[in-house]
């Protein structure tokens, strides 16, 4: 299966839960993610196409009318947003947090809470990667828990989220 991101989204995670021994394709773009079953690359894309809490994803329903795929399932992922850190890091030294917009925005009120800084990233699974290449313990993300495994980070808190009934609907095409 074909998804947009980096190992460890959710979209992968997604996909990994319908499929558990597929081989995932990541694709840097939407338009790389169907290019890639149009082309067999791939058997089936995993398309976000809305959230409870974020509301529709604009740029997959922009782009499935020209698709040429076909919708044969549908998929409700429960989001557990993670807070991931390397080794020996802590609620306590963490100073920045990393992730997508709508991650953060998901969190904010326990970033705020716990005075941390907020920086906004292109998605939560690239932010767990960086963390994981600074090795920083002042630098955190929320992820999923798939991310953490991937990037060999610790979850430091699981259910980081303020609120629960975070679910992403997925489709999936052929």
């Amino acid at each position: 299966f074909a998804f947009q991101g980096v190992k460890g989204a959710y979209s992968e995670l997604a996909g990994k839960k319908i499929y558990p021994k597929a081989n995932s394709l990541p694709c840097k773009t939407f338009e790389e993610m169907f290019e890639s079953v149009n082309e067999n690359k791939a058997d089936i894309a995993i398309v976000p196409i809305e959230n409870s809490r974020a509301g529709r994803v604009a740029d997959t329903q922009r782009l499935i009318p020209n698709s040429k795929l076909k919708i044969i399932g549908e998929y409700f992922l429960d989001v557990n947003h993670c807070l991931l850190g390397p080794k020996n890091s802590n609620l306590k030294n963490i100073k920045r947090i990393h992730s997508h917009e709508h991650a953060i925005a998901q969190c904010r009120n326990n970033i705020l809470k716990n005075e941390k800084q907020m920086i906004v990233a292109a998605d939560t699974a690239g932010a767990a990667k960086l963390v994981s290449e600074w090795n920083n313990i002042e630098d955190a993300a929320i992820a999923s828990s798939l991310a953490a495994e991937i990037y060999n980070l610790e979850i430091i808190q699981s259910n980081f989220q303020d609120t629960d009934n975070n679910v992403t609907r997925f489709l999936l095409m052929s």
